[in-house]
């Protein structure tokens, strides 16, 4: 690393330029301004760390979108090539690459946050050269920028869709049950169910669908009371992951099922190999197995463009098998 300059200046402005790379770099560029004269040691020694910051943060911003990239590939592989992606681990290749990109920006980061705190303008190698260039840091900044608005966004729209969805015991016509495996928020299940969500409430009121963590108890609940059932979980050709086990259609052929269970969903990779054993166990219901391994993102696809109309379509049955029923009656 380069030293400019090893001035320690106030500890105002070390402090400054420390939560400059804690993301607050945007917020000072628009402050002072880009074409503001640099004069003095002081302003040079902020606009220097300001700089840093916002390509540091560009680059994790590229890190990060090369990450979905590759992670749509790998999605891909799962779907259409498997002996490429289980002959060649592509998963574990992905996390290992990834993870040395993160490591490699984290120690950019922290020779930053601690010249900050020595106040002093060390320039971190590539880095410094892109920081020069005006254009590059505002486009930083612009980006850094969308992001804190999309977080917000998405903040907000997390915390409707989960009050939006209920996750209690009591019956509902659809029911969204998940594996988290103990690690992923609730929120993010119902971020991702809101399209099949919305429509449930729709379709069925505000107490017509319930987003649960996926346990014998909720599994039992959804075929006893519901209509249609999603369960997103992990698979292989012996069963379902439910409750660190893998859940076979035997033990499922065990619950009870009600007599208006129409649709069943399982996510799970290679639910198909006992394609014929599932639809048993589920009968009333429609089974959607897949007889393949399959990726999170044709299943929520699934859920944002074909569930809606599932949903609809069998609430719109419900309601004329009532009108029939009630027809019958005034008959009789």
């Amino acid at each position: 690393m380069q030293s400019i300059s090893s001035m320690r200046g106030p500890l105002a402005d070390r402090l400054t330029a420390f939560s400059l790379y804690f993301g607050w770099a945007p917020f000072r560029l628009l402050k002072s301004g880009d074409v503001q004269p640099l004069r003095g040691h002081r302003e040079r020694f902020l606009r220097h760390h300001c700089d840093q910051a916002l390509v540091l943060f560009l680059a994790l911003f590229v890190i990060a979108i090369f990450f979905v990239i590759c992670a749509a590939a790998v999605s891909y592989a799962v779907v259409h090539q498997r002996n490429l992606y289980e002959n060649v681990a592509l998963e574990q290749w992905l996390l290992t690459l990834f993870r040395w990109l993160a490591i490699s920006w984290a120690v950019f980061w922290a020779y930053g946050v601690g010249g900050a705190i020595l106040g002093s303008m060390w320039e971190l190698p590539g880095v410094a050269a892109l920081a020069r260039r005006r254009a590059v840091v505002v486009t930083a900044a612009a980006v850094q920028g969308f992001v804190y608005a999309a977080l917000v966004v998405l903040a907000v729209f997390a915390a409707y869709a989960s009050r939006s969805a209920r996750d209690d015991d009591a019956p509902a016509d659809v029911y969204l049950l998940y594996e988290d495996v103990d690690r992923y928020p609730r929120w993010l299940f119902v971020v991702a169910f809101h399209p099949a969500t919305r429509a449930a409430l729709d379709s069925f009121g505000e107490n017509g669908v319930t987003v649960r963590k996926l346990t014998r108890e909720s599994l039992a609940s959804a075929l006893e009371h519901g209509r249609f059932v999603f369960i997103g979980s992990h698979g292989q050709a012996s069963g379902m992951l439910l409750d660190r086990q893998w859940f076979p259609p035997q033990e499922a052929a065990a619950l009870r099922k009600g007599e208006r269970l129409a649709l069943v969903y399982l996510a799970g990779c290679d639910s198909g190999a006992q394609e014929a054993a599932w639809r048993a166990a589920l009968a009333p219901a429609e089974v959607v197995t897949h007889d393949r391994l399959t990726a999170m993102v044709e299943h929520v696809w699934w859920l944002w463009t074909e569930a809606p109309e599932i949903i609809r379509r069998l609430a719109a049955e419900a309601g004329a098998r009532r009108e029939t029923e009630a027809a019958d009656a005034a008959v009789q």
